[in-house]
């Protein structure tokens, strides 16, 4: 499993992130290549349009591509979701991250809120 983060803007929070996708990668049984690729939230909304013909703001997109995949991701979403939830950046950004790694298992957002839940509570109370 190789995981690589295209962003410099979070550094401090990458290792949170290698560690829980790792976590979570492990327990699902998912190897393959995951690049994490951090866009605008105009770029997500294009292509959730493009790819999943729906016109409306997400905060992540999963591509599963065979032995690789892509994760895009828009922070100002993800800020604006952990404001609204009143919970911290690092750890929506974490919740976000398992929910695109859940999503190439191929389930749903139904199905995959309750082993998310769970990996964020998991993987917060071992780093803190």
């Amino acid at each position: 499993m190789r995981l690589t983060i295209y962003d410099e803007f979070f550094k401090e929070i990458k290792d949170i992130i290698k560690k829980g996708a790792r976590f979570v990668l492990k327990k699902e049984g998912i190897d393959k290549k995951i690049n994490i690729i951090f866009v605008s939230k105009e770029k997500i909304n294009e292509m959730k349009k493009e790819f999943f013909k729906a016109d409306h703001y997400t905060d992540v997109i999963s591509f599963d591509m065979g032995e690789i995949a892509e994760i895009y991701i828009s922070p100002e979403v993800v800020f604006w979701n952990a404001l609204e939830l009143k919970t911290d950046f690092k750890e929506e950004m974490l919740r976000v991250v398992i929910h695109g790694i859940l999503h190439l298992k191929g389930l749903s957002d139904d199905e995959l809120w309750e082993d998310q839940e769970k990996y964020v509570r998991d993987i917060m109370k071992n780093i803190e």
